[in-house]
């Protein structure tokens, strides 16, 4: 959410009203709760104490009404922290759907013309350098009350855009159609989407 606030006010758009998800940080969660799992595993054994039960931990954590532990569930509960006039703003269908590696997704209610897509896509871009099957999709609309992605109907896609329907762009799409984009004032709105896997991962 940090990184998003940044992005997004760094090139002149307001936080408030606005969206945010990079897969890398589902990945990053994954990896720590994995190790964590182990490692309490781990000194169980060490120990000679009886394994935690991690699936009855995430059932009944006392976070459970604010998202649980669950990174997509907590995604959830911080962005209704940002809009939570529910003007703008999206949550996830089914939060345990597993994003693609690279995916990065952002959009603002708030964009005028005269903010910078451009740094936007510079920004998003440069730290995805190296990177195979990629692409990545900017759509801008002026005055819109359409209440799903800019990004789900190709006629919005903006000029500049690198997209091609291979692999990487259909998970990208079934990914971004399990969040559900929430605009529920008319607005001019600026949406984003990127897919870069580095060949490492």
């Amino acid at each position: 959410m940090e990184e998003g606030k940044q992005l997004l006010e760094s090139n002149g758009m307001r936080w408030k009203g606005s969206c945010y998800y990079n897969a890398d940080w589902y990945y990053a969660c994954e990896e720590m709760q994995e190790l964590f799992r182990q490692t309490a595993n781990e000194l169980a054994d060490e120990y000679g104490a009886e394994h935690v039960d991690f699936d009855y931990v995430e059932r009944n954590t006392k976070y459970t009404l604010d998202g649980g532990i669950n990174y997509n569930e907590v995604w959830n509960f911080r962005e209704w922290q940002i809009n939570p006039d529910n003007t703008a703003g999206g949550s996830f269908l089914d939060s345990d759907m597993v994003p693609p590696k690279g995916f990065v997704y952002g959009s603002s209610a708030y964009w005028e013309e005269k903010n910078s897509l451009e740094g936007i896509r510079e920004d998003v871009t440069g730290k995805k350098a190296g990177s195979v099957s990629f692409m990545f999709l900017m759509a801008a609309v002026k005055n819109t009350d359409i209440r799903t992605s800019l990004l789900l109907d190709q006629k919005n896609y903006l000029n500049d855009s690198d997209w091609k329907e291979d692999s990487a762009y259909k998970d990208a799409v079934a990914f971004l159609k399990n969040i559900n984009i929430n605009w529920s004032v008319r607005a001019n709105r600026m949406e984003f989407m990127c897919m870069g896997n580095t060949a490492s991962t």
